[in-house]
């Protein structure tokens, strides 16, 4: 799973998109997921969206919404 087929109904200008997906990357290793099928790394995909959806492109940020969302200690 990426976050590029889930985003399929918003639109993202390229230099969101590509902090999306670096953080959904960052989110995966730093969270040792490495199956991108994983009903896990499809979360963390729809937070990111959700994230950028409301207005959260930086990239600290976008992760702390993330990790925040998933309970995720810091």
């Amino acid at each position: 799973m990426t976050v590029y087929p889930l985003e399929r109904n918003s639109v993202f200008e390229p230099e969101i998109i590509q902090v999306m997906a670096g953080v959904y990357e960052e989110v995966l290793g730093e969270l040792r997921l490495a199956d991108r099928d994983d009903a896990l790394a499809e979360v963390i995909a729809k937070e990111v969206i959700e994230a950028a959806r409301l207005g959260v492109h930086d990239v600290a940020q976008m992760r702390q919404w993330v990790l925040n969302a998933l309970g995720t200690p810091q």
